[in-house]
This record gives C-alpha cells, structure tokens and sequence, in this order.
C-alpha cells in the first residue's frame, strides 16, 4: 500500500460509511429489530477501510516524523547541534 492507496481507502470507507444515512431507501428495513443488514455491512466495511488507511498513514508517516523530530531535538539538546541521536542504538562499526 502506498499513500495514494490510502487516501482512497479512506475516502472509499468514508463514503460507505455515509451512504447508509444519505440514502436510507436503498436500505430496506428486514431484520427483526429494524435493521437493514445491507447498511450494517457497510457502515462496518467503512469503518474497516478507513481504519486501515489511517493506521497505514499512522505507521508510515506520522509516528516516524515524531520520531525524527524527537531525536533532531535529542541531538540539539546533547550535542548542541542537529544531529540524529538514538540512544542506545550502537553502530555497525563497533561490532
């Protein structure tokens, strides 16, 4: 998956998520309860999309550039300039 993916993903889920509300005679009332299964499908199908998108965007984008940006301000505080610190982490060179 890559952004674009996602971007859809969610747009996709975001609509299928919608479309129940927006178009409630699509959706015949058949169950027991008054429920119409075809709604209740998609709005979880929504759901589980959009869920996937923003979980990808999360692992790939988001928490990375934390931590990026948590470490510039690591290195700025230790070494008084912006480098790339991560404590703990030994280099290849010293094995």
């Amino acid at each position: 998956m890559n952004a674009a993916n996602a971007v859809a993903f969610f747009i996709l889920g975001s609509f299928m998520e919608i479309l129940p509300a927006a178009f409630p005679a699509w959706f015949p009332r058949t169950g027991f309860d008054g429920t119409s299964a075809r709604a209740l499908w998609l709005q979880l199908m929504g759901c589980i999309e959009a869920g996937v998108a923003v979980a990808f965007c999360l692992s790939h984008y988001a928490i990375p550039t934390v931590v990026r940006l948590a470490t510039v301000a690591a290195g700025v505080r230790a070494k008084g300039r912006g480098a790339f610190v991560l404590n703990g982490v030994r280099s290849l060179d010293s094995y």
